[in-house]
């Protein structure tokens, strides 16, 4: 049975996804079906519960939200597919309509707002960075590789605030700060899975960044630093985090399924929540540090090519 909370956020997403379709561009053709099944195959396989957990939703507001979100991400990678062509031809610029249709769709629902067109902004800076450090146009310095890393996430940022808008909600920015450190320790786990087949792509991935800017030898050190550098900023913000926070966290938890007792989780008092919240994490993080890093691959990477 929903509760109250979630009977309200169900009737707002279906007045806004459903009844209020009104942009001219919806009716234009242009995403590619090889984009829309990449976006589809995201949440289907590769994030899978995960995805919709993080986005902080129900199953039935997940549902309800489906077109808008494969929506979203096909055109996030169509993005991606424009920018690999163009550094497949040794570009790290390109053009086309993929950024302008996303700020449609949001603006059609009337979900825009200026945070989230920063976020497709940020999108569209990772894709040209990207193509700049594998095409070697910068140098990877300590700024670049923690700009770059930064921005990756943008994809999910944008539509998590399409997403809480949707649902009537604002993003608190202490649970957004939480997601990040999360997130770029997801990225790290599958840039891990997919090293070898990243290195023989020329790909972009984590471990190779490391290898670039700190040579085979240093790479798992750096890999590591990166890793604890995000575990102590999400169990930092843990005991700061305020109850609405603490809450998301908890009932999103891989490690018990807790997603059910939200409303249990309320009725618990600070301490006990927040000590809780930490302790699932802990265990997560725990499982994280285990994941074993392959063996590095030597490369000189761009950096030769930047500064020669």
């Amino acid at each position: 049975m929903p509760s109250r909370r979630e009977r309200q956020s169900l009737e707002r997403i279906r007045a806004t996804i459903y009844n209020q379709p009104k942009h001219a561009t919806w009716r234009q053709s242009g995403v590619p079906y090889a984009a829309t099944l990449k976006g589809t195959s995201v949440l289907k396989f590769k994030g899978g519960d995960i995805y919709r957990r993080l986005l902080g939703c129900s199953r039935a507001e997940y549902d309800l939200l489906q077109p808008l979100v494969v929506q979203w991400l096909a055109l996030v990678y169509q993005g991606d597919e424009i920018y690999e062509d163009a550094q497949a031809s040794g570009r790290s610029s390109a053009e086309g309509g993929w950024k302008q249709r996303m700020r449609d769709l949001a603006e059609g629902h009337g979900l825009y707002q200026p945070s989230i067109g920063k976020e497709i902004d940020e999108l569209e800076r990772y894709y040209i960075l990207e193509g700049q450090i594998l095409l070697g146009e910068v140098e990877l310095t300590d700024e670049v590789l923690q700009d770059v890393l930064r921005i990756r996430s943008s994809d999910f940022f944008s539509l998590l605030g399409v997403v809480f808008r949707a649902r009537g909600e604002r993003c608190a920015p202490d649970y957004e700060a939480l997601l990040r450190s999360l997130w770029l320790l997801g990225e790290i786990d599958d840039d891990l899975k997919s090293y070898a087949e990243d290195v023989a792509a020329n790909s972009f991935n984590t471990l190779r960044l490391m290898v670039w800017r700190h040579g085979a030898g240093g790479a798992v050190a750096g890999l590591r630093a990166l890793q604890d550098k995000a575990i102590a900023d999400l169990l930092g913000g843990i005991r700061t985090a305020s109850r609405d926070t603490l809450v998301r966290m908890a009932s999103g938890s891989e490690v018990l399924p807790l997603e059910n007792l939200a409303g249990l989780l309320r009725l618990l008092p600070t301490g006990v929540l927040r000590a809780l919240t930490g302790t699932l994490l802990r265990i997560e993080m725990d499982m994280i540090r285990k994941i074993p890093v392959p063996a590095p691959i030597a490369e000189s990477g761009p950096l030769v090519a930047a500064t020669s």
